[in-house]
């Protein structure tokens, strides 16, 4: 699978392969879903973000 996840506002890390990118507002971020992921807000202000998971 793949995996899309959009950050609409604030900021997300989003861990995959033992690898955690910042994703901040208005960037995309588009991965293999291979195994576990995790997403985090490093701070106190709000994160919304769109998550789509598609076959390849």
């Amino acid at each position: 699978m793949e995996q899309h996840s959009w950050v609409l506002e604030g900021t997300a890390e989003i861990t995959v392969d033992r690898t955690a990118p910042t994703v901040r507002e208005g960037d995309r971020l588009r991965f293999r879903l291979r195994g576990p992921s995790h997403s985090h807000r490093p701070g106190p202000r709000r994160t919304r973000y769109a998550l789509m998971t598609v076959l390849p």
